[in-house]
Formats: structure tokens, sequence, C-alpha cells
């Protein structure tokens, strides 16, 4: 499978401050560079949302090359060594999360957005590799169907549903002169 599995944007986004006033394209790369590098390490990472959003799609680029090609494939292993900057972190990426993802068919990396902080209303995210060994972030949502309170509400809307299903039978033969199933 050659394509990858999380959307990627048709243009690059522009990036705020990436490393300081005039840093163009280079500084850009580099940032994702850095940010690629720490995601890796860490396996979550917290940050701005647009940062983490691009550094996503090449982090994915990466494992998957790499769980595609092996450590044999001088492309992959170049392509490793150049987008993460702490080289004792090529070994794992071959030997601890390659073989974590071996199997995967869905995505390498879950990004999940955080709410606004006022009076900073800037966009922030988390950004983690599946199978980390942090806590997971989304709890399994709790079974509420059994509070007493959704019981309760459940009944009454069953019994609003069979008295209007009743007076509405009662409409009906009424107005037809008939009274279930008798003619009158």
């Amino acid at each position: 499978m050659n394509r990858l599995r999380v959307p990627l944007n048709r243009r690059p986004r522009k990036l705020r401050g990436t490393l300081g006033l005039g840093s163009g394209p280079e500084g850009r790369i580099e940032r994702i560079r850095m940010t690629v590098t720490q995601l890796m390490r860490h396996e979550r990472l917290e940050g701005s949302f647009a940062v983490l959003d691009e550094s996503r799609a090449y982090a994915e680029l990466l494992i998957q090359q790499a769980a595609m090609h092996g450590p044999k494939n001088k492309e992959v292993v170049e392509m490793a060594d150049f987008w993460l900057l702490d080289k004792d972190l090529v070994h794992k990426l071959f030997n601890t999360l390659v073989p974590r993802y071996k199997n995967y068919s869905t995505s390498y990396t879950d990004q999940y957005q955080l709410p606004n902080v006022y009076p900073e209303n800037r966009m922030q995210a988390v950004l983690e590799l599946k199978g980390n060994p942090w806590p997971p972030i989304n709890e399994h949502a709790v079974d509420t169907s059994k509070w007493i309170h959704n019981v309760l509400l459940t009944a009454a809307r069953k019994s609003m549903t069979n008295k209007t299903t009743d007076t509405s039978l009662s409409d009906i033969a009424l107005n037809t002169g008939q009274t279930h199933g008798t003619a009158v």
C-alpha cells in the first residue's frame, strides 16, 4: 500500500514562528524534523495544532516506508536518518515501532484537538503514536442506559408512544364509525 492513511493537505501550511524571522521553507522543514524526532522519542506530544498536523503526515510516511521496506533498504534508512535528528531513534524505529505496527491496517498516529484556553485563543492538539505506553486520552464511553433517569425517560417515552397510538386508533374509529374492527 503506497497511500498514506491520514488526510494530507495539498499545499504546505504556513507555520508561524517556526525558527524565527525569515527562516523560510528551510525553517519549516527543520521545525517538522524536530517535531517528528520528539514524537518518535516520547510517543506523545502536545503543541500547536498546525505544527502537529503537518508533522503527522511525515511521521506516518516514515513509519509506513520503514514497515514496508525494512532496515535493509538504503533509501528508507537515509529517509529515517534525515527526519530523525537523534540517531538512536533510527534503531527504535526499526526495532520497536515497525514490529508494533506490522499488522496495522489503520493510521499509526492519533491526533486530538484540545479545547481553547482563554485568553490565548490558539488551537492546541495532542499527537500520539498508537500503542504508546501512556494512559489513553479517550476513555471508553460509560454505558448510561441503565441510569435511573434514563430508564424513567425511556419508560415515559414508550408510554407516550402507546398513548398516542391508542388515541389515534380511537380517533380513526370515531371518524369512520367503527370500533376496533367492528362496524356500527
